[in-house]
């Protein structure tokens, strides 16, 4: 029996910035502030339910798209994950400044859920 098209997108995806760093190279106090290299690891938990509550099964997740920016309404697609088994994604060579981050899951079929909740963190 074939599984029924689905025709709505995954939603729901845990998000939290769980560590950033200084400069990326081993001594920062020869570079200047705007020089020196930030890294941010990104951890999220799979979601289990799409938009109207029908169960997800991690089969049929096929990916994650990593969107960062300098505002929260301007995100930009950073990365695409195409390891559904995946929960982490490091973000590196960023500069002093405010970025936002945000998550969303992909199905077998392409579908793309809406945006996580979007984080900030300045450096």
């Amino acid at each position: 029996m074939e599984r029924p098209k689905v025709n709505v997108a995954i939603i729901f995806l845990t998000f939290c910035l769980v560590s950033c760093g200084g400069s990326s190279s081993g001594d920062s106090s020869d570079l200047k502030p705007e020089t020196q290299k930030f890294t941010t690891t990104l951890k999220w938990v799979a979601p289990t339910n799409r938009i109207g509550g029908e169960p997800l099964s991690s089969n049929e997740i096929a990916g994650y798209k990593i969107y960062v920016g300098s505002s929260k309404d301007d995100l930009k697609l950073k990365a695409t994950i195409s390891d559904p088994y995946t929960l982490d994604f490091k973000v590196i060579d960023l500069t002093k400044g405010i970025y936002y981050f945000a998550i969303t899951t992909y199905d077998d079929q392409g579908l793309e859920s809406t945006l996580s909740n979007v984080i900030r963190r300045e450096f």
